[in-house]
């Protein structure tokens, strides 16, 4: 009986480990984006604070506009020291003069779809799918209706600003805002100028400098 006891007692059951705890809530998951939300991914109108963006843009569109109007005056002064006047233009094209000739309101109108419409397709659906330079060509063949060498100086040199910006900034707002300003300050204000110096007949190589360079 006794070494049956002590058997017994060796045998005794050890104590059951505490319970675990519960487990945590998992975290729920991430609702799926929205269809307005990818549109905008896809098309470079995703911006953490689009207000900024936009100042940005107006910014650095007035540094590409003094930029392409000095680069375009470098470029026709040359023209006139190697071939004379006869190699710049001496009257606006055919484009221009319609247009300037719009009501104020249509003119404003056109600058801000321009910069809206034409950033995004170009820089928002063409550049991420064939590039810089293939977008900026393409860009600057749909503006060759004004049938205008030089402008499509002025017309590349912004293209590739644009593009360049897009690239930096990872959305398409401070090149919207850049391309609006452009040619707002284009139709609103350069043009009607040079109309004047067009009327007031100013002479000799001044003269055709400043058309150019407006133009």
């Amino acid at each position: 009986m006794g070494e049956g006891g002590q058997g017994g007692e060796g045998l005794e059951a050890e104590p059951l480990p505490p319970p675990l705890p519960p487990p945590l809530p998992s975290e729920p998951a991430a609702p799926p984006a929205s269809l307005a939300r990818r549109f905008a991914e896809q098309f470079g109108l995703a911006a953490p604070d689009i207000p900024r963006e936009i100042g940005i843009g107006v910014l650095l569109g007035i540094a590409a506009w003094v930029v392409v109007l000095v680069g375009v005056m470098a470029i026709g002064m040359m023209l006139l020291k190697l071939a004379g006047e006869n190699a710049i233009p001496k009257q606006p094209p055919a484009m221009v003069m319609w247009i300037a000739a719009l009501p104020f309101l249509i003119r404003l109108a056109i600058s801000l779809s321009a910069g809206i419409v034409e950033e995004w397709f170009f820089r928002g659906f063409l550049q991420p799918r064939v590039g810089i330079l293939l977008s900026t060509g393409l860009f600057v063949l749909a503006h060759f209706a004004y049938g205008q060498p030089f402008m499509l100086i002025g017309i590349t040199l912004l293209s590739l600003i644009y593009a360049l910006l897009v690239r930096q900034r990872q959305t398409i707002w401070p090149a919207m805002a850049a391309h609006a300003l452009f040619d707002g300050v284009q139709l609103l204000v350069v043009i009607p100028g040079v109309l004047k110096i067009m009327q007031s007949q100013m002479p000799g190589p001044a003269g055709s400098a400043a058309l150019l360079g407006f133009w």
